[in-house]
């Protein structure tokens, strides 16, 4: 697993519980964090190599991941430090500035919505 480059894809998961259901037990992408434990604890053995190739890659000193399968919290782990100039290491709960990212997280959400059939596109804020 390495991040993808600029001409690379993500692979898009399926947005219903029967579809992640099915890639779960299919083992496609590369394995999934969705299904089963078995399923689950498979891509977290590469995670750890995956963050440290990607922090080189990005030139981040350090990061933190935490994963979600269905409402338990499966994975937390920080890796790196919290600055270039060292310091500190990153932990499960140390809390990063993200800027301008927050406008993505909720595009994300309300396409999640989309998807799901909750609203759409052209529903004004008022009328919701």
């Amino acid at each position: 697993m390495k991040p993808p480059g600029p001409q690379q894809s993500r692979t898009r998961r399926p947005s219903s519980g029967a579809g992640r259901r099915r890639v779960a037990e299919s083992g496609a992408g590369g394995g999934t964090l969705y299904g089963r434990r078995g399923h689950i604890q498979a891509p977290i053995a590469d995670l750890d190599a995956y963050a440290t190739r990607g922090m080189k890659a990005f030139d981040a000193p350090g990061l933190a991941i935490g994963i979600v399968a269905g409402d338990k919290l499966v994975y937390a782990k920080g890796f790196g430090v919290r600055g270039k100039g060292g310091g500190q290491p990153v932990d499960a709960r140390t809390i990063f500035q993200i800027g301008s990212t927050t406008k993505a997280f909720l595009e994300t959400g309300l396409a999640i919505m989309v998807d799901r059939g909750m609203l759409n596109w052209e529903d004004r804020v008022v009328d919701l």
